[in-house]
Parts: structure tokens; sequence; C-alpha cells
């Protein structure tokens, strides 16, 4: 049986591998890391997942969000103004439009 324990480990390593590979499974480990509050962690997976997938506002729009609760706005204001550019849904460019009006206002301020 220790056989095939070993297998079934090395099938399960090799899924993870490629899991990792995945932006989307990227992105909601980062969005479990905001909940947990580590923010650099959520950072690191948004970048490799925007790394293989630039175009999808989402990972723009959290990045933005792990930035603004890591303490850097200026980062938070241009990733979110990247979400806005990406995105082609109007009413999300609106609402991505107004958190940007306030997440300068609420830096500048």
């Amino acid at each position: 049986m220790q056989g095939r324990d070993r297998e079934a480990e090395r099938y399960s390593e090799k899924v993870e591998r490629y899991r990792m590979k995945n932006p989307y499974y990227l992105h909601s480990l980062a969005e479990k890391a905001i909940t947990e509050k580590s923010y650099k962690e959520a950072i690191r997976l948004l970048k490799r997942a925007i790394k293989k997938t630039e175009y999808e506002d989402k990972f723009y729009f959290t990045l933005a969000k792990a930035y603004h609760l890591y303490g850097k706005h200026r980062k938070a204001i241009d990733s979110l103004d990247k979400a806005r550019a990406l995105v082609t849904d109007p009413a999300v460019k609106a609402r991505y439009s107004k958190k940007l009006d306030l997440l300068q206002e609420s830096t500048n301020g």
C-alpha cells in the first residue's frame, strides 16, 4: 500500500504545480490571502497571475485592493487605473472610476 501512497502524493504534487500555472487559481489564492491579511503574499500572487493574463481587469482591481490595504496607495491607484482601462462594461468602468476618485481623494486629502 505504501507504493500507492507515494504514487498518490506524486500525482497530488503534479496537480498542485499545474494549478499554480493557472492565473485564475492564483487570483483565488490572492483573494484568500487578502482575507487573511497577508497582503504581501496577495500582491506576489496577483503579479504572477497578471504575467500570465495581462488583460483581466479583475486581477488589477484585486491588486489595487491589496496595495491599498498594504499601504501602497500610489500603486493602488495605478492598478485601479489599469483595471479601469481594461474593462469594457460601462457599468463596471463607472464603478472603477468612482473607486479611483475616492482613492485619489483619500490619498491627496
